[in-house]
């Protein structure tokens, strides 16, 4: 698995596990964010690629700092 894919799952992983301690579903994660919870799904598995403006926008929701979401990629 190439370095880049680890570091999407990883920072997938980070989403999922913030959004869990936040009480959240993807379903009401993707609703906050204006996205539909399939793309929520992808991301958090790795299977998206993440823009920086979707990744400050997703930390924004689950009021937490971006770096909080990628400090462990």
């Amino acid at each position: 698995m190439s370095k880049s894919i680890q570091i999407l799952k990883k920072i997938g992983q980070e989403i999922k596990a913030q959004r869990i301690k936040a009480g959240l579903t993807q379903i009401e994660l993707a609703e906050l964010c204006g996205f539909d919870n399939t793309y929520i799904s992808m991301l958090e598995r790795g299977q998206r690629n993440i823009p920086i403006l979707t990744l400050i926008h997703i930390s924004e929701k689950l009021e937490i700092k971006a770096s909080d979401l990628i400090k462990n990629a």
